[in-house]
C-alpha cells in the first residue's frame, strides 16, 4: 500500500464510499513477475475475458501524480482498450515511465528539484474498461476561478478523445447554489440531458463533500450509468481570499441584464453613497480604509447581471458597534455561509467614533429624511428649469453632473433611514412577536401607492367621459406626443399623471426600461378599452387606532419614509433617463450612433469621452455588445458568484467559444415527489388566507393576475400595477420590509417572502392556499402537465 499513488488511494476511498466504480485492482509489484499479476488479475476478474468487451484500461498511480500542489498531467501513461493478453506488458510500460528525461524535466520545472533525484514510486491501476457511449471530465470548481461553479466537459466515446481534442464536446456550467446551468456545444458534440446534467451534478457534489476538496473527475457512461473512473485535486485554484458577488435585494431593482450605461451610473451612485455615509460615520472613507477602487465597486457586473460585492459590504459591517452579532443576522438575511465571513480589523479609536456617530445617525434619520424631500423638490425644480428637449450634449451633461452634485451626497440617508425601519421593526417584533405583521400592516399612505391610485382614476375619467375613441386611434409613442400637444381634459390629465407617476414602471432603475415618461404609448395602452392588463383599484384604508405603542410609530415612519425615497428616486433615474436619450438622439443625429437606444451600450464615461472630442469609434463598441449582451441573455441569473482573484480581474469578460455554438439552460429540478408535494413556508409579511390558482411571473408585462396568486422571484415598485390585482402574492426573496411585503400590508393581500425555490415548486395553474399569517403555503391541487 505504502506505493499507491493519490490516484489509485483515492479511487479506492471512491469504491469503498459507494460511487460507481468499474471494478479494479492496484498492482504494485513491479518485480514480482507475470504469474503473480496473472494470479491477480484471475481473483479480481476471473478468468477468461472481462467485462463484456474484454478490455481494460491501465493506469499510472506514482507517488508523485495528481498532489495537491501538482498534477503531473501527461507525465506518466495510461493505456485504454488494452486486450487481456497485453494488460501485463503495459504494466511493465507504466514502471518503465518512473526514469524518463521529460519526468525529471517536469520536476525541476514545477519546483519539485530537490526531489529530482529521487525515485518515484509506482502503482498501476488496472480497470474493467467500460465502453462508453459518453465520457468526460467534471471540475467541482470552474478552473478558470468562479469557485462556486462545476464544469463538465462531455464528448463521444472514451475519456481519451475528450482529453485529447479529438472530439466536439458539449460544455456545461452549472451553479452550486442556485442549481442552474446552461450548455455550449459545437455542431459535432453529443446532446447532453437534464437527466445527465443532474446525476452528473449529484455524482460530483457527493465526491467533493466526501473528499473535502475541489475535485476534476473523469466519469463514463454507458446504456445511461455513470461510472467514476478517477479522482484527483484541482491543482490550479489559488489559496486566499475570494470574491463574493451577490445580487440578494439589489436583484428586486435591477433584475435580468443591465446595459453598460446602467451599470456605470449605478456604480457612481453607490459610490457616492457610501462615501458619504462614511464621511458621517467615521470623518472620511479614507480613515474607513475604503480606496477608491472599493468605493467604485460596491455594486458590480457580473455577465451583464448586477452583483454587490459583498467582501465590500462586510467591511463596512466591521465598523460598526456590535459587529459580531450583526454577521450571523445579515448572512442569514442574504442565505450566506459563515465560511465566507471577512471581518476586518478596525483600530479601537475608530470604533469608539463609528459607535457614537452611528447612534446620533440613527437618531436623526426622520429629520434627515424630511431635508431630503426638500432637497429632492429643489433638484426637480432645477430640472424643470435647465432641461427642454433640442439641448446639446455638453449641456445635457452639465445638467446631469449638477443633479449628481446636488442629490448624491445627500442620498446615503436613506440607508440610515431603511436602518431605522429595520431596527425598529425587530424591536416591535420581539415586544409583539404575534401581532408585529398585523400592526405594521396598519401603515397606510405610502407614496408607494399613488402611481396605482392615480393610474385607476385615469382610467375611470376614460371610461366614464368616452375619451376612449379619441385614444384607439394612437398607435405610437410619436401619435400619443402629438395628442399630449392639444389642451384637451385627457391630454391635461394624462401630462399631469405622466409628470408625477411617469417614471415609475417596470423595471424603473433600469435606464434602458421603457416608461411612460419615455414610450407614452405604454400609458394609452393601459387606460384605453378595452382594460388590458394594468393597475386593479386599491383599496381605500381609513388611519385605524394606533397600536404598539412609540416603536411601532417609529416603524411606520421609517416605512412610510423608505417608500417616498423609493418613489422620488425613480423620478431621479426618469430625469437621467431623459438625458441620456437626448444624447443618444445628438450621437444619431451627428453620425456616431445608428440607434438612439444605442446610448446604453455605453458607459457614463465613454459618452464624456464622446463629447469632449476624443471620439472613440462608438457605433463598433455598441455593435459588439449588443452582440456581447444578447449572448448574456441566454445564460441563467446566478443569485451568487464566488471567484478567484484573477477570475476577479476578468469578470466582465464574455466566456463564450468561437463559432457555431448552441447554447442552452436548464435548471435543477432534482425534487422528490415529497419534496414537491409537501408544503412550503416562508416568511409571513401580510396575514389572511387566499386559495386561488397560481401564475408565476418571470416577466410582469402584459400580465394578468387579477384574482390570482402571483408567483415570483421578487419584485420591484413597479410591480405595484400587478401587485393590487392579485389574490395573494408569494415570492422567493424578500423580507418584513421588502417593496412585496410594504405595499402587500397596505393592499391587505396576503403574502408570503422568502419562499425558497416556489418557482420551481409551483407551477402556473396549481390550486395554492397561502396563510399570510403563518407563512404556510400549499398545493392542493396539481395543474395538468403540459
Amino acid at each position: 500500500m505504502s506505493g499507491q499513488g493519490a490516484k489509485a488511494m483515492g479511487l479506492r476511498r471512491l469504491a469503498d464510499a459507494g460511487f460507481p466504480v468499474p471494478p479494479f485492482f492496484v498492482w504494485d509489484h513491479a518485480a514480482a513477475g507475470e504469474a503473480a499479476f496473472n494470479a491477480q488479475m484471475e481473483q479480481a476478474f476471473g478468468s477468461g475475458s472481462s467485462g463484456g468487451n474484454g478490455m481494460f484500461a491501465v493506469r499510472s498511480s506514482s507517488s508523485e501524480e495528481d498532489a495537491a500542489h501538482a498534477s503531473f498531467a501527461g507525465q506518466f501513461t495510461t493505456f485504454l482498450n488494452v486486450p487481456r493478453g497485453e494488460v501485463y506488458a503495459r504494466v511493465a510500460e507504466c514502471f518503465a515511465a518512473t526514469d524518463s528525461a521529460s519526468l525529471r524535466a517536469y520536476r525541476e520545472a514545477t519546483g519539485e528539484s530537490a526531489a529530482a533525484g529521487a525515485p518515484v514510486r509506482m502503482s498501476v491501476i488496472v480497470q474493467e474498461m467500460v465502453e462508453s457511449e459518453l465520457s468526460g471530465v467534471i471540475f467541482t470548481a470552474n478552473p478558470q476561478g468562479v469557485l462556486n461553479e462545476m464544469v463538465f466537459v462531455v464528448g463521444s466515446g472514451t475519456g481519451d478523445r475528450v482529453v485529447d481534442d479529438m472530439t466536439d464536446v458539449c460544455t456545461v456550467y452549472y451553479n452550486r447554489d442556485d442549481r442552474r446551468w446552461y450548455a455550449g456545444s459545437g455542431p459535432g458534440a453529443p446532446a447532453v440531458s437534464a437527466d445527465l446534467v443532474e446525476e452528473l451534478a449529484g455524482q460530483a457534489l457527493r465526491i467533493r463533500e466526501a473528499f473535502g476538496y475541489e475535485a476534476d473527475i473523469e466519469f463514463a457512461v454507458k446504456d445511461g450509468a455513470v461510472y467514476i473512473l478517477q479522482c484527483r485535486p484541482i491543482t490550479t485554484l489559488p489559496d486566499g481570499d475570494v470574491t463574493i458577488l451577490d445580487n440578494s435585494n439589489l436583484v428586486e431593482s435591477y433584475p435580468g441584464i443591465t446595459m453598460p450605461l446602467t451599470d456605470s451610473f449605478i456604480r457612481y451612485a453607490y459610490a457616492g453613497v457610501v462615501e458619504r455615509l462614511l464621511g458621517r460615520i467615521c470623518g472620511s472613507a479614507r480613515k474607513a480604509g475604503f480606496s477608491e477602487e472599493t468605493l467604485s465597486s460596491m455594486v458590480t457586473s457580473y455577465k451583464g447581471r448586477m452583483y454587490y460585492k459583498i467582501n465590500h459590504w462586510y467591511r463596512i459591517i466591521s465598523l460598526l458597534p456590535f459587529a459580531r452579532r450583526i454577521f450571523p443576522v445579515w448572512e442569514r438575511s442574504l442565505g450566506l455561509s459563515p465560511a465566507y465571513r471577512r471581518i476586518y480589523p478596525v483600530p479601537l479609536r475608530v470604533k469608539l467614533r463609528v459607535a457614537v456617530s452611528f447612534v446620533r445617525l440613527i437618531r436623526s434619520a426622520p429629520r434627515l429624511m424630511e431635508n431630503l424631500e426638500r432637497i429632492f423638490a429643489d433638484v426637480s425644480a432645477y430640472f424643470r428649469a435647465a432641461y427642454r428637449p433640442g439641448l446639446g450634449s455638453a449641456a445635457l451633461l452639465e445638467i446631469y453632473d449638477e443633479l449628481s452634485a446636488r442629490i448624491f451626497p445627500e442620498w446615503d440617508v436613506t440607508l440610515v433611514n431603511d436602518l431605522y425601519a429595520f431596527l425598529y421593526a425587530g424591536r416591535l417584533a420581539k415586544k409583539y412577536p404575534e401581532e408585529a405583521n398585523e400592526i405594521l400592516a396598519d401603515v397606510t399612505g405610502l407614496a408607494s401607492m399613488e402611481p396605482a391610485a392615480a393610474l385607476q382614476q385615469l382610467k375611470q375619467f376614460v371610461a366614464e367621459s368616452g375619451a376612449g375613441r379619441a385614444l384607439a386611434a394612437l398607435n405610437s409613442d410619436a401619435d400619443v406626443r402629438a395628442f399630449l400637444a392639444a389642451d384637451s381634459e385627457l391630454a391635461v390629465r394624462m401630462k399631469d399623471y405622466i409628470e408625477r407617476y411617469g417614471d415609475r414602471y417596470f423595471e424603473e432603475l433600469k435606464l434602458e426600461s421603457p416608461t411612460f415618461r419615455s414610450e407614452p404609448l405604454l400609458l394609452v395602452r393601459k387606460i384605453r378599452p378595452p382594460e388590458e392588463a394594468g393597475a386593479g383599484q386599491p383599496p381605500v384604508f381609513k388611519d385605524p387606532p394606533a397600536r404598539g405603542g412609540r416603536t411601532a410609530e417609529k416603524a411606520k415612519a421609517g416605512i412610510r419614509n423608505r417608500e417616498i425615497s423609493r418613489l422620488n428616486r425613480s423620478r431621479i433615474y426618469g430625469m437621467v433617463r431623459t438625458i441620456f436619450l437626448d444624447i443618444g438622439a445628438n450621437f444619431v443625429q451627428g453620425g456616431i450612433l445608428s440607434r438612439q437606444k444605442d446610448i446604453f451600450y455605453l458607459t457614463v464615461e465613454e459618452i464624456r469621452a464622446i463629447v469632449s472630442g476624443q471620439n472613440p469609434d462608438a457605433g463598433t463598441l455598441a455593435e459588439e455588445r449588443r452582440e456581447q449582451y444578447k449572448q448574456y441573455e441566454e445564460l441563467p441569473a446566478y443569485s451568487r458568484v464566488v471567484l478567484t482573484p484573477d477570475a476577479e480581474a476578468s469578470a466582465g469578460a464574455a466566456s463564450y467559444r468561437a463559432g457555431a455554438v448552441v447554447y442552452t439552460t436548464g435548471e435543477s429540478q432534482a425534487f422528490s415527489s415529497g419534496e414537491r408535494e409537501a408544503g412550503l413556508t416562508g416568511t409571513p409579511c401580510s396575514a389572511g388566507v387566499a386559495i386561488a390558482e397560481a401564475v408565476v411571473v418571470r416577466s410582469p408585462e402584459g400580465q394578468n393576475v387579477k384574482g390570482k396568486i402571483l408567483i415570483a422571484e421578487s419584485t420591484d415598485p413597479g410591480w405595484v400595477f400587478l401587485l393590487a390585482q392579485a389574490a395573494g402574492i408569494i415570492a422567493e426573496r424578500g423580507s418584513l420590509l421588502s417593496h412585496t411585503a410594504i405595499v402587500s400590508r397596505e393592499l391587505h393581500v396576503p403574502s408570503v417572502v422568502g419562499v425558497k425555490d416556489a418557482t420551481k415548486r409551483i407551477r402556473s395553474g396549481d390550486r395554492v392556499r397561502l396563510d399570510g399569517s403563518t407563512g404556510r403555503i400549499e398545493i392542493l391541487e396539481r395543474a395538468p402537465c403540459k
